[in-house]
């Protein structure tokens, strides 16, 4: 994302979205390819700091771009030591605590980090406490020492630690282990924003944008993006609500998930997705990621608020296929030389198609993606490191536009 792009609200919005879908998008990969989790708890978004000097955080309760509690994304402004880290790694912490639903401190020496949900409770941002750097074996005094929840430590004029009650908030967190892909057991009551292995043979992720109702956005009230169609049983469920996502054969629902979006915008200056609105305007967008079973009768799936259809997606009635022209067969790869990838890609319904190119070093048990919405049947890749024979990229899933996705995959 360029740093013009992470200056407005808009360009926020659409990295955490992208960060969102990308995120998920490995996990199915890895399932489908019966791998494990792949260890990524969070991502994290680095933007330009001469185009973005802050941060933002898809926080559950305040949600930016779906409500995951996963992503964050703040500016790349550096520091020069780990006694004197700069804004780019103060806002990196400060945001990822925002991902555990952890608020602002909200006192009036927090240069300006006001949240009235805070239950913060101290006076003052101060860390209350001595503080001690492990690493470096620094003291931090509470006299010129704010809290990392405080905006002082990563534009004002305090130091950057940490105090003992958002001490004891993230390690309460922190020390509660779950399984990431959890199996299903008897009739267990799904919880929202955690994987569950199903015995459903196919399972569809969904990325949705609904605008907010009260504004007005003429006959356009909300879009379905990439849906991705995978043969393995797996659902990552949102909060339910007043929107929904129906899979339809004709008029029958054949099934319906219902979830939840808020608008509400935490912040008492202007709205980050427009600089013309009112302080602390509702946001004008919001994103839905989640992954629902499959039903194979299903010939339309429908986005809804309500009973009223704001959009829907038919699903094709050929998939698609791809052949890998280059390489055909193990090659060497001089470490760090860029190379081309290249493929061919048909559709018997003559429909555009989109590539998302992943990558494998260890025999599919993770995955990285390369690329992902590519319309050019190649791509140029930096050999990676310790690998001579390139026999990892496997697979390249190829996609319809405003179809549903379909999964090719080869091994070379």
């Amino acid at each position: 994302m360029s740093g013009s792009a992470g200056g407005s609200g808009d360009g926020q919005h659409a990295l955490i979205s992208y960060l969102n879908a990308e995120w998920i998008l490995q996990n199915l990969f890895s399932l489908f390819f019966s791998g494990p989790f792949t260890g990524a708890d969070h991502v994290y978004g680095w933007a330009p700091n001469d185009g973005y000097s802050g941060g933002h955080a898809d926080m559950p309760i305040y949600p930016h771009a779906g409500g995951l509690g996963v992503v964050g994304i703040g500016t790349d402004r550096p520091g020069t030591s780990t006694d004197n880290p700069g804004g780019g790694a103060l806002i990196f912490g400060h945001e990822l605590v925002h991902d555990y639903d952890v608020f602002h401190t909200n006192t009036a020496d927090s240069c300006g980090s006001s949240d009235s949900n805070s239950d913060f409770p101290y006076a003052s941002s101060s860390i209350q406490e001595f503080g001690y750097n492990t690493t470096t074996g620094k003291v931090y005094n509470p006299s010129n020492t704010h809290d990392l929840m405080s905006y002082c430590p990563a534009g004002g004029s305090r130091e950057g630690w940490i105090s003992p009650f958002t001490w004891n908030r993230m390690f309460n967190e922190l020390s509660v282990s779950k399984p990431y892909f959890k199996a299903v057991e008897g009739e267990e009551q799904l919880k929202p924003y955690q994987y569950y292995l199903t015995s459903n043979h196919q399972s569809l992720s969904v990325n949705a944008t609904v605008l907010n109702p009260d504004y007005n956005h003429g006959d356009y009230l909300g879009s379905l993006h990439s849906l991705h169609l995978v043969e393995t049983g797996v659902t990552y469920l949102p909060k339910e609500g007043d929107y929904a996502i129906e899979l339809r054969s004709g008029t029958e629902v054949l099934s319906r998930q219902p979830f939840w979006v808020s608008f509400e915008n935490e912040y008492g200056h202007k709205d980050h997705h427009g600089d013309d609105e009112e302080e602390g305007a509702p946001y004008r967008t919001m994103d839905a990621h989640f992954i629902i079973p499959w039903d194979a009768a299903t010939d339309t799936v429908v986005l809804l608020h309500g009973e009223d259809v704001l959009d829907q997606r038919p699903i094709s009635a050929n998939a698609p296929t791809v052949v890998f022209t280059n390489p055909v067969v193990a090659a060497n790869w001089p470490e760090g030389s860029p190379q081309l990838l290249s493929w061919t890609g048909q559709d018997l319904d003559g429909d555009a198609l989109h590539y998302t190119l992943l990558y494998s070093n260890n025999d599919r048990m993770s995955w990285e993606i390369l690329g992902t919405q590519l319309t050019e049947e190649s791509f140029v890749v930096s050999a990676p490191k310790n690998v001579v024979k390139v026999a990892g990229f496997q697979t390249l899933r190829v996609s319809k536009t405003l179809r549903v996705c379909q999964i090719c995959s080869m091994e070379i």
